[in-house]
């Protein structure tokens, strides 16, 4: 059998009804045959891919922000301009 990165056999895998394979995510803690090193490594594995998650929540929060301060500046820009030179 396979095994993947953390020397676990790819055997886990469960099919649902004839489609493809979902992993199912194992609890290190409770796995008896992790050594030390493999449960670090997927404690490392799953702090990146969370660190990536937040990654792209926040790219995604700092594009709406952008978009919205443009707005405002350009509503600014246009009342402004609607006014003349020198209105109040």
């Amino acid at each position: 059998s396979t095994e993947d990165a953390t020397g676990k056999s790819l055997d886990s895998l469960r099919y649902t009804g004839g489609e493809a394979a979902v992993a199912q995510r194992i609890d290190p803690a409770r796995e008896p045959g992790l050594s030390p090193e493999q449960r670090r490594f997927m404690a490392q594995v799953e702090l990146a891919q969370r660190q990536r998650a937040l990654q792209r929540r926040l790219r995604g929060r700092n594009v709406l922000l952008a978009l919205g301060v443009g707005a405002v500046t350009a509503g600014i820009c246009i009342l402004r301009a609607r006014r003349g030179p020198g209105g109040s």
